[in-house]
């Protein structure tokens, strides 16, 4: 099986690596075609009114005058080499601001992941075998009910209840103003944004395990053992282990939405995690920056995509 399972991953990988290099040569043209400009970014928007000889040489000196294509192999060339380039708008290194504020983003991403996967495993199992019942019909209306909202006005309405109103917990950051940094502390500042990041993912991810594990449940092999006298402990270990693969296997390909979702949610609660600097890096059109978050992000969901899909064909190779 060994033997079968490595031209298999080096296929994956390739076409990973492939996958990855076109698409950050869309993001690259798709950056340059939006909207926005650079030089607002960089000295504000009054440099929108100054001499086009002035707007030009600017641009020379940040070297957007080039082609497009020149400018995205010099870009791809020092990825390669390890250098993320410099933020056109702060002057900092990118590899710095990533290593401020990817912790806390990784932090509130993989928690909510981590969440979304085990309450979406009970509550769809939950449902699955209450089928229609009141129990089924409460935890698909409520989860619903948070999916039909935004994330940021879930997150909006969840800093006036608990915060405002209440007062129970921080409606921003990550931590006391001037106290030192610790666990506790941390947590506090994140319960909420963690809680709006689930709950607004939660319904999709709680119909497919309860659709998956009701498929299941119809399977001969169930129906046999269930005939056979098996126990419901056994038959429902077995449920479990059938359905956990299909179920593993989605949650990857949709990675991207909880990436997505975290950089809203961050950017809610000022969290200073890298979703705020994303939606400034778009908004200005900052390429070194921009590019850099988006494709770490892009890796991400492709790399996990890649390690599920392999795992999945160690577990059972007719997968």
């Amino acid at each position: 099986m060994e033997q079968r399972l490595v031209p298999f991953a080096l296929k994956k990988i390739l076409g990973a690596l492939l996958l990855l290099l076109v698409f950050s040569f869309v993001v690259f043209v798709a950056l340059d075609l939006s909207s926005g400009s650079v030089l607002s970014g960089i000295y504000g928007d009054s440099v929108q009114s100054a001499n086009p000889l002035l707007k030009a040489r600017l641009l020379e000196n940040l070297g957007l005058d080039r082609p497009l294509l020149v400018r995205y192999l010099e870009w791809l060339g020092r990825i390669l080499r390890g250098d993320l380039g410099v933020s056109l708008a702060s002057g900092e290194r990118v590899i710095d601001i990533l290593k401020e504020g990817l912790p806390y983003t990784l932090v509130l991403g993989l928690t909510s992941f981590a969440l979304s996967f085990i309450f979406a495993l009970v509550l769809g199992t939950i449902g699955a075998y209450f089928k229609d019942s009141w129990l089924d019909k409460t935890i698909i209306y409520t989860t619903l009910g948070f999916f039909s909202v935004p994330s940021f006005w879930l997150g909006l309405v969840a800093i006036m209840l608990f915060s405002v109103l209440l007062g129970w917990l921080p409606s921003s950051g990550v931590g006391e103003i001037g106290a030192t940094p610790n666990f506790s502390d941390l947590a506090r500042h994140m319960l909420l944004p963690v809680c709006v990041l689930t709950l607004s993912h939660l319904a999709i991810y709680t119909r497919l395990v309860r659709s998956v594990v009701l498929d299941t449940l119809q399977e001969p092999f169930v129906l046999s053992y269930q005939a056979w006298g098996v126990s419901a402990l056994k038959r429902f270990y077995l449920v479990l282990r059938f359905c956990f693969l299909p179920i593993v296997g989605y949650f990857a390909s949709n990675a991207g939405a909880i990436v997505g979702g975290t950089y809203v949610v961050e950017s809610v609660f000022s969290i200073g995690g890298i979703g705020q600097s994303t939606i400034n890096a778009l908004l200005h059109k900052d390429y070194p920056l921009a590019l850099s978050i988006i494709m770490l992000s892009a890796f991400f969901v492709v790399g996990l995509n890649v390690v599920v899909e392999l795992l999945a064909r160690w577990l059972n190779p007719k997968w």
